[in-house]
């Protein structure tokens, strides 16, 4: 754990996850479907900034502490689906 300048404890956090689905599992949504994700980002002092990217186009930041990818297919099992990440980042 380090300190920030006016001496206040700075942590990472240390889990970050995407709610409702199991680390490493997919998501099927079917073409037209609305999809719902959420991040949890556990213990980030201070609290993290959460950044979603779509494929490589985030939907900005400086350090990486810790990520979950999730993997959207198509129904078809086509494996040009959509790649979902969240990062959370930390100052």
């Amino acid at each position: 754990m380090n300190r920030n300048k006016a001496g206040s404890h700075l942590s990472p956090p240390n889990a970050v996850e995407i709610t409702n689905h199991p680390p490493g599992s997919k998501l099927e949504v079917k073409e037209g479907e609305d999809v719902s994700l959420t991040c949890l980002v556990k213990n980030a002092k201070p609290a993290a900034r959460i950044v979603w990217y779509r494929g490589n186009v985030e939907l900005k930041g400086d350090k990486v502490s810790k990520e979950e990818i999730k993997e959207v297919e198509n129904v078809d099992g086509n494996p040009k689906g959509v790649r979902y990440t969240t990062v959370s980042r930390y100052v």
